[in-house]
């Protein structure tokens, strides 16, 4: 499980979202949940307890999971049918070479042959194991460039994207990566969990040594040395929000005078890179500070580190004990599950990630409704409406800011249920021979294909995930928002509901997606989608103050009572915390819209405002591990589920109005700390 972050990009979170319960007749239409409901705490107290407190209750955490909520329930029932979908293929052996059911049929029964797995045991992985044990200070670029090729990340990162100042070009992109733990802090904090973590991760290095029949006592402490070693000059997670620290154009011969130890010109030739003039180098002091460590650590530790590299790749490639080690680690102990989850849904997992065009290709085909890709269309443009008034309507931006803002909002690419055009995947190299050599092969057919954007026009019809995926995502390069056909159906989007359900869910995700353009990284880049300033100058101090109330507000929350180690971090969190703050108001404001000239009835005592906040809370329902929020507030942007729900409603006026939540209520901020934005 390593890390790579060499590119900025906005992926907003899934607006996660729970089943609603009909409260009526079946021609009525569907409302919140009211069996969610804890009448034992009152709204002002803990909204998001009040709306879910009972589902909270009898919702335990499986053992197969590490937390369980909205996304669980949704995720199972498309699993439900990818699984069927997968058998299907995999259940017919002479498919054509290169077809979706011969790649995905092929892909998915090599997985599940767990008996073949077991008695190859790490024959798949042996030829890249011996090439490592050859590695010399002459051919070490054309270790790490194999590496890469094949869905490795040692030593440095390395990948094409638009050039953020001129997004009319492809450029090469170099930053750190190459470590096991989730971020710098893990190496450096002191604390008796961070010192307990550091330990477990030695033991768990070193048990994979053993089981791959590679037994080295001093396994563990070599990596863990190395990679500390390699942090000192790393940034952390929140450091990495930094989006102009992260953008360092150098010319090709200054970027090699960063780390002259290293072997570019070899390197760069055999992944494919032909011609370039100038690279974007997103640390420029870890590659300073790599160019030593090439020299000062031993070429012995430096073969541990890359055996590493395969070993840990390909764990849960493998036979069951090594598979089992890695879930030990990754899965049990940094996130709290207890037991792995069936084949299948491992299978579906793995392949989400490297066969998502062809996953998504048959999920649309099979389960998508365009009449729910129509009706969503229609709310994008009712939430726009409603996010041009309030940008109209703001008392701290200026009319000049304000009409950069509306063009940038009018300039909104849009891209809903699924791609205008399928990329071909027909050269894919998939057979039941090997589930390691499907992943690498699978690693190495998107590194070629993203190595080949170099040159080439900018394909702005490129999706950045798969369409069965259930997510939604803001891309600032090119100022667009997509809804895969994943989330664009029941319950995110149901016709059968109210539209106060349909508001609070679906138009949340749009309007969260829509905000991510104006939250603090989305908000440096223009209409056009490049990297630069818009904004009046006085504007922008204003829109950072009032964000840094957002910082200070979050940063104060405790997500395991008592455990003030493992505080929601405001800083890392602000994009979304934004999000989640402005898209509810403009999904609010549109849901108004939507009210005027109908009679505003009360459903089960609720009047529509309030059904609308209730509909909102039940989204994030959730429970979750210790073990997973621990990991969560050290590496996720996103705030746990409770947070997002009573940290953006304690800043709503329109919240307190509906349910009449007093000042000096625990579910509203001082007036003097509510950060009003959007």
């Amino acid at each position: 499980m390593h890390k790579s972050k060499i590119f900025f990009a906005a992926l907003a979170g899934a607006m996660l979202v729970t089943g609603c319960k009909n409260t009526g007749e079946s021609t009525e239409l569907a409302t919140f949940n009211q069996d969610f409901l804890d009448s034992a705490t009152k709204p002002e107290d803990d909204f998001y307890q009040f709306a879910n407190g009972m589902w909270l209750k009898n919702n335990p955490v499986p053992a197969s999971e590490s937390r369980w909520g909205s996304f669980n329930e949704v995720q199972e029932h498309n699993n439900e049918i990818i699984k069927e979908l997968l058998e299907e293929a995999a259940a017919k052996k002479n498919h054509t070479k290169g077809t979706s059911a011969q790649l995905v049929g092929d892909y998915f029964a090599c997985i599940m042959d767990s008996a073949k797995r077991e008695s190859d045991g790490i024959t798949p992985i042996k030829a890249d194991l011996d090439r490592v044990s050859g590695l010399t200070k002459e051919n070490l670029a054309e270790v790490v460039a194999w590496h890469h090729m094949h869905g490795m990340g040692p030593l440095f990162g390395f990948s094409v994207q638009e050039d953020l100042k001129d997004n009319t070009k492809y450029a090469v992109y170099v930053g750190q990566t190459g470590f096991g733990l989730p971020d710098k802090e893990y190496y450096f904090k002191n604390d008796p969990k961070s010192v307990e973590t550091r330990q477990k991760y030695q033991e768990h290095i070193t048990k994979l040594f053993e089981l791959a029949g590679m037994a080295n006592a001093n396994a563990g402490a070599n990596i863990l040395a190395t990679e500390t070693k390699m942090n000192a000059k790393t940034m952390n997670n929140v450091e990495q929000r930094n989006i102009d620290a992260q953008y360092n154009k150098y010319s090709y011969a200054d970027f090699k005078a960063l780390c002259p130890s290293f072997d570019w010109d070899k390197y760069f030739a055999l992944i494919g890179v032909k011609k370039m003039d100038t690279i974007i180098v997103s640390q420029p002091e870890y590659l300073k500070s790599l160019n030593g460590l090439l020299t000062s650590i031993s070429m012995d530790d430096w073969k541990t580190y890359f055996t590493n590299e395969v070993i840990g790749a390909n764990a849960s490639r493998l036979n069951n004990a090594l598979e089992q080690e890695n879930f030990a680690f990754y899965s049990q102990y940094m996130r709290g599950a207890k037991e792995m989850k069936p084949r299948w849904k491992r299978a579906i997992d793995a392949m989400g990630g490297t066969m998502g065009e062809v996953l998504g290709k048959a999920f649309v085909e099979r389960a998508f409704s365009e009449d729910a890709k129509k009706r969503v269309d229609e709310m994008v443009n009712n939430l726009q409406a409603a996010l041009k008034e309030r940008l109209q309507k703001l008392d701290w931006m200026s009319d000049a800011t304000k009409a950069k803002a509306m063009e940038k909002m009018a300039s909104f690419g849009r891209k809903m249920a699924y791609p205008t055009k399928w990329k071909d995947v027909s050269k894919l190299d998939i057979s039941r021979s090997s589930y390691a050599a499907n992943a690498m092969n699978a690693a190495k057919f998107t590194f070629d294909e993203n190595v080949a954007k170099l040159g080439k026009p900018i394909d702005k019809t490129e999706w950045l995930m798969g369409a069965h995926v259930v997510n939604a995502y803001y891309n600032p390069v090119q100022n667009e928002i997509c809804f895969p056909a994943g989330i664009l159906q029941p319950p995110f989007f149901n016709p059968n509901a109210e539209d106060a359900v349909n508001y609070a869910r679906m138009g949340a995700v749009i309007g969260h997606e829509m905000i991510h353009g104006f939250d603090d990284q989305g908000a440096q880049f223009d209409a056009k989608g490049l990297f630069q300033m818009w904004w009046d100058t006085s504007d922008y101090s204003k829109f950072t103050a009032k964000t840094k109330m957002l910082v200070n507000q979050y940063s104060s929350f405790m997500p395991i009572p008592g455990d003030s180690t493992a505080m929601v971090n405001g800083e890392l969190t602000l994009g979304e915390n934004i999000a989640d703050f402005g898209g509810l108001t403009v999904a609010y404001y549109a849901y108004q819209k939507s009210l005027e000239g109908k009679k505003k009835d009360k459903i089960a005592g609720y009047t529509p405002e309030q059904r609308f906040f209730i509909s909102f809370a039940q989204i994030w329902k959730n429970n979750a591990t210790d073990q997973f929020l621990r990991t969560q507030v050290a590496t996720d942007p996103h705030s746990p589920a409770k947070f997002r729900v009573n940290g953006t409603l304690s800043n709503m006026p329109e919240f307190f109005e509906a349910f009449g939540i007093k000042e000096g209520a625990k579910m509203r901020q001082p007036q003097d700390k509510i950060a009003k934005i959007w």
